[in-house]
């Protein structure tokens, strides 16, 4: 009998390339004279009415005030007897603004009062009901809700309690889901069928959902202090890295685009991060700085220092959020999140795109591996690989075929087989894409047997 004979062979195929990447932009929101700071908590639907506070160097004396391009910022004033205000949302259509601000009426009581400002007039609410925090507000202004005594407002009823959950973050554009959590620190949702509901969280600990989608399909927030998602068909997901501290804040209308806050900085750093399904959770200012983006301007201690997203418009191009000293608006319209290839070639070459030394078919180390091979099979771009790898041996009688896998949902790995390569007549054996790419070493047995082919050809096939 003749020995069976193996060989291993690698290809790569490229479907399709992303197109080139323009610049996106950031806007820094201006603080209001006599103020020292400032920060923003909202952002209209269509990017461009952002909801802030001005105040001192040391974060008191908040000033809640109205930003647009066209305006600039501006005061939204006080209350009567009052000294003080802080913005905390903005409706969609950019008319209404909420948030507590100190007052005569407040006085009473030694706390805030919750006000409502639109066509440019503050008006607090506490008939028939005190309530002390507006914290969101649904599309047009007309429900307002709080975020600790379970009350809402609205122009027909006024304040209501033990309507909606104890603390609510989140309003649909329609008023018809409202989310936050419970006393007990549990994610809650309210719907005028359900009612108030514990959203169901897998296993135990603690959950908040800070913000609904305007369609108020996805709740989106965190459990145990991991960033997570929530929406009916999946249940809750982390979109966080466990043991890495993050929160979702805000999420655009359909659900597709969420921003927060993550330990994902230099050393730890808190920073804002922008998520989407495509690119992962990814640093605000590292996209930023991929697309060109100057941000010497926002430098802490040497580094970016975007610290937080808190909001984000319908469509998800404009993102809003806080620097160490003053809130800023992001465009990312021609800055589309990267994907996991991109973020790979950027951490590697420098530059997200599929060009020079960083082209999916560059071999830059003359290792005989093409980039995309490279990331396929978790090995580096830049330093020639001391072994092979492929590795092949016998399983059970049959050929094996062993290498590393990448969880990239976009490539398709498949090992071929042949007995020929004089024509080759390569025939699929295995396959594996989308949610089935899990990171890790992978095996493949071919299920033909030595004694029916004596020679025998394996190869892994690569496509993006």
């Amino acid at each position: 009998m003749r020995s069976s004979r193996a060989l291993s062979l690698l290809t790569a195929t490229i479907l399709s390339s992303p197109a080139a990447l323009q610049a996106a932009s950031i806007t820094p929101i201006p603080i209001l004279p006599g103020k020292a700071a400032c920060t923003v908590a909202g952002v209209s639907g269509e990017g461009r009415v952002v909801a802030g506070t001005a105040t001192d160097r040391n974060g008191l004396s908040g000033q809640a005030f109205r930003w647009t391009a066209t305006d600039g910022a501006t005061s939204l004033g006080l209350l009567p007897g009052g000294s003080t205000s802080v913005a905390r949302a903005i409706s969609r259509d950019g008319t209404t603004i909420v948030g507590e601000a100190t007052s005569t009426a407040a006085a009473v009581i030694g706390g805030t009062e919750a006000f409502r400002h639109r066509d440019g007039v503050m008006t607090g609410l506490h008939t028939p009901i005190f309530m002390d925090q507006a914290f969101a507000v649904n599309a047009d202004g007309s429900l307002v809700v709080d975020s600790n005594s379970s009350l809402r407002w609205t122009p027909a009823a006024g304040v209501e309690q033990n309507v909606v959950p104890y603390a609510c973050y989140g309003v649909s554009d329609d008023g018809s889901v409202v989310v936050g959590r419970s006393s007990g620190f549990v994610a809650q949702r309210w719907t005028p069928a359900g009612g108030v509901v514990n959203l169901p969280v897998p296993g135990p600990g603690s959950s908040v959902a800070n913000a609904v989608s305007g369609d108020g399909t996805v709740a989106v927030g965190n459990r145990n202090n991991i960033a997570c998602y929530w929406n009916a068909g999946d249940g809750f997901v982390s979109i966080g890295t466990p043991g890495v501290i993050s929160t979702a804040l805000a999420v655009n209308h359909d659900g597709g685009v969420i921003v927060g806050r993550a330990n994902i900085g230099t050393g730890g750093a808190t920073v804002a991060f922008v998520w989407t399904p495509k690119g992962g959770m990814q640093n605000l200012a590292t996209l930023l700085l991929s697309q060109g983006v100057d941000l010497s301007a926002w430098l802490y201690k040497g580094q970016p220092s975007l610290v937080e997203a808190t909001g984000i418009s319908a469509d998800g191009r404009y993102v809003i959020g806080n620097g160490t000293k003053q809130g800023f608006l992001v465009d990312l319209q021609s800055a589309p999140a990267l994907s996991a290839l991109e973020q790979w070639r950027q951490a590697a070459f420098g530059s997200p795109g599929n060009s020079g030394a960083g082209a999916d078919t560059a071999d830059p180390d003359h290792d005989g591996l093409p980039n995309l091979l490279e990331y396929a099979l978790g090995t580096s771009p830049t330093q020639a690989a001391l072994t092979p790898p492929l590795s092949t041996r016998f399983t059970a009688g049959h050929l094996t075929l062993g290498f590393s896998r990448v969880a990239d949902p976009a490539l398709t790995y498949t090992v071929q087989a042949a007995t020929s390569l004089a024509p080759p007549d390569w025939t699929p054996i295995w396959s594996s894409t989308g949610a089935a790419n899990t990171a890790g070493p992978v095996e493949v047995s071919d299920p033909a047997t030595p004694s029916g082919t004596p020679v025998r050809f394996l190869r892994l096939s690569v496509q993006y």
